[in-house]
């Protein structure tokens, strides 16, 4: 429900920008000046030699693009010739900002 979503939302007064989730607050200078406190959910998973990719993201990233999808896009950018970490960082903002941008203008 659109409805139900908005109102999980700060929205700065007098700017026209879109609303902050309450769930977005890690390393989010808006949410900040908007009164939100960035305390994140932490968990501690042993890694072992199979872990391949450590990849720390908000719902920024996670609610526009699956799981599946992110791996992909991190094995993608990021191994083999030419692939960096950063080159894959750099293509999940994009596509995430991407699928936002057309699901904020439907």
């Amino acid at each position: 429900d659109d409805d139900a979503e908005e109102k999980l939302r700060i929205f700065a007064r007098d700017r026209d920008m879109p609303g902050c989730t309450l769930t977005r607050g890690f390393g989010d200078s808006m949410a900040k000046s908007l009164g939100m406190i960035a305390t994140p959910e932490m968990k501690t998973v042993p890694l072992t030699a199979a872990d391949r990719y450590i990849i720390l993201a908000t719902d920024g990233i996670f609610d526009a693009l699956s799981n599946e999808r992110v791996l992909e896009l991190a094995r993608q950018h990021g191994e083999g010739p030419g692939g960096s970490p950063r080159e894959a960082c750099l293509k999940l903002v994009r596509e995430a900002a991407e699928e936002w941008l057309a699901v904020d203008s439907r």
